[in-house]
């Protein structure tokens, strides 16, 4: 429960690598140790919305410059009745608390990237832009949405839907969308 340094780790805990899912207990002071660890990171406030719910990882930062857009578009799939987990974004994070969000990437095109919703156990990645070159900000939100996963929210965006059709089918064909 102490960092490795920490004058109060005992001395078999200061080699264990808890970052690891798959590690099997040695002792019930191990098992203790992982199980602390996973509730911590899993951790998350549930709320009904309409016919569905929104949970959000107590690890989201409310701060975040996307956050309002982010719970406004979940409440909005929650209407309709999904399950939408809003969930932290993680730079650098340790392998454990990565996996433990998102684990079910592990082994994936998109592993090592932090979509920032999962509806009904779908990764998405919201996308929005500030800029009044409405063409270039779709296609940077196409950019930027698919390095992080195959669902994208796209900010709705003044521009004809043949135009948007018409962009999506040419990335297809240029092998940046997968069908």
């Amino acid at each position: 429960m102490f960092p490795d340094y920490n004058p109060y780790t005992i001395k078999q805990c200061r080699d264990c690598d808890r970052s690891k899912l798959g590690h099997v207990a040695q002792n019930e002071l191990c098992a203790a140790c992982k199980l602390l660890h996973e509730c911590a990171v899993k951790k998350s406030n549930t709320f009904n919305h309409g016919p569905g719910k929104v949970i959000i990882n107590e690890m989201v930062n409310p701060n975040d410059s996307d956050y309002e857009e982010l719970e406004r578009v979940a409440r909005m799939f929650a209407q309709e009745g999904a399950t939408v987990e809003l969930v932290p974004k993680m730079t650098r994070a340790n392998r454990f608390k990565y996996d433990c969000v998102y684990g079910d990437l592990r082994g994936a095109k998109y592993e090592g990237k932090c979509p920032d919703l999962r509806i009904n156990d779908k990764w998405y990645e919201h996308e929005g832009y500030r800029t009044s070159s409405y063409k270039r900000a779709f296609g940077n939100m196409l950019n930027h949405g698919l390095k992080q996963s195959s669902r994208i929210i796209i900010e709705e965006v003044p521009l004809t839907e043949a135009l948007m059709k018409r962009s999506i089918i040419n990335r297809i064909y240029q092998g940046g969308i997968n069908r």
